[in-house]
Order: structure tokens, then C-alpha cells, then sequence
């Protein structure tokens, strides 16, 4: 994406803003992506309002006058906000931890093949939670083939392993809010889901091992991704001798 500071606004302090709740202070940006200005398009859709200023108030977007054409399209078209007919309702199940409504889905993920997801959040560098669009539901997913270093959460005494906040940061900077595809081969007895991460054509488990951020785990001899995994392996041990 491309970010464009329009203004900052100063923090206010309960005392100078009255009844209004004070605000740190607030970067205010425009931010593009493949030339679609997002604020415009949000506003078109009637998925947000533009804010009125004072007259005198000039911290404002560089772009403010698209965002109102875009506004007055949208109420004139009934788009989202504007439109007079009844809201639907947008039901998501989550099922992270239900074992029971984990197994009712296992059969239908395993063979959907691959199947588009988006990274709502990412616990460690190989558990993530995903929102998958078809199904409309959040899982646990957690990535096969490797053994990832654990977070202090996740060990006794509440020591974190070494490389483990790395690796949670590579997850994150690579598929953290994007769209990604998923290849589930597995449930664990929590109903957390076990399969492959896919991002633009790079598998995120081989990933992680590739950069010395995970090991490969004996369970995945039984993959068509083992040898992948292996070569990544390799690379890693090359990079470590130089």
C-alpha cells in the first residue's frame, strides 16, 4: 500500500476538550493501494461517512472533495448506510477450541482442498487465527510439518524459547491481515486445525524452516511438502556455515 500523511492532530487533554474524551495524538493518512484511494472506497460502498469540518479547519484529508462526491453517490444510489432496506444479518461461528463443531467441519475442510482464509491473528509463528469466507467461521490453525519455537505462554514458567518472538514477527510481517489459501490435513483433541499456509505461492511452514525460525518435525514424512521442507532444511544449515 501507499500511505500519505494528510495532518496530525494534536492530543487532547480532558480539561481543553469539555465533555469530549481525550485522544492521544492521531496520524491522519490517505492510504492507496493499485490506485484506489480505500477511504473513497469505503465511502462509495456506503461502508462509511465523510466527517464535517469547521470552515476555519483546514486538517482535513487532501482528498476530502472526492470523499464528499463519493458520499453524495452513495446516498444517492442507497448504497450500505444509506439504503432503506432492512440490514443483513452476517452470522460467523466461531469454533476455535469447540472440538465437537471442529470435527463437523474436519470432513468438509479436508476436502475443499485449498481453501481461502484471511489472517485475523497470529498467536505465535505457526498457531494463527483465520476467518475463512465460505464457511463463514474462525479457526485455530496450526502449521503442519514443523515445530516452531513456543511463546511464553505457551511453556511452563512463562520462559519464552529462543527465537520464538522472531518467528511470531515473521508470521506477522508475511500473512498477518491477507489473504492467504489453506490446505487442512488434520484436527489436534483442542479442535484446533493442522494443514499448509499458502501465501502468493510460498508455503509458510517451509518458510519459517528456510529462515532458521522452525525445524521440520518427524510427522512430516508423511507430506508431499517433506522433501520441500528438507531442501528449505538445508538452505537453512548453508546460511548458518557461511
Amino acid at each position: 500500500v501507499n500511505v500519505t500523511v494528510d495532518y496530525i492532530r494534536a492530543a487532547t487533554t480532558s480539561t481543553e476538550s469539555g465533555p469530549v474524551p481525550a485522544f492521544p495524538e492521531r496520524t491522519c493518512a490517505t492510504v492507496t493501494i493499485g490506485g484506489i484511494n480505500i477511504a473513497e472506497a469505503l465511502v462509495s460502498k456506503g461502508l462509511a461517512t465523510v466527517i464535517r469540518y469547521r470552515q476555519d479547519d483546514d486538517q482535513r484529508s487532501s482528498h476530502y472533495d472526492e470523499l464528499l462526491a463519493a458520499e453524495a453517490r452513495a446516498i444517492k444510489n442507497g448504497k450500505g448506510l444509506h439504503s432503506k432496506k432492512e440490514v443483513p444479518i452476517h452470522r460467523v461461528a466461531d469454533i476455535s477450541g469447540e472440538t465437537q463443531k471442529a470435527k463437523q467441519f474436519l470432513p468438509f475442510l479436508q476436502r475443499a482442498g485449498r481453501s481461502e482464509a484471511v489472517v485475523e491473528y497470529v498467536f505465535s509463528g505457526s498457531r494463527l487465527k483465520l476467518y475463512m469466507p465460505k464457511e463463514t467461521c474462525l479457526i485455530t490453525f496450526l502449521l503442519a510439518g514443523i515445530e516452531c519455537p513456543r511463546g511464553a505462554r505457551n511453556v511452563p514458567g512463562g520462559a519464552p524459547e529462543p527465537f520464538s518472538e522472531d518467528a511470531a514477527l515473521f508470521t506477522k510481517e508475511l500473512v498477518l491481515q491477507r489473504e492467504v489459501e489453506v490446505e487442512v490435513e488434520n484436527m489436534d483433541k483442542a479442535g484446533n486445525f493442522i494443514g499448509w499456509l499458502h501465501i502468493e505461492g510460498v508455503n509458510l511452514s517451509v518458510a519459517l524452516v528456510e529462515n532458521s525460525l522452525s525445524k521440520v518435525h518427524f510427522t512430516a514424512e508423511r507430506s508431499s511438502y517433506y522433501k520441500t521442507l528438507l531442501s528449505a532444511e538445508d538452505v537453512a544449515r548453508q546460511r548458518k556455515d557461511k
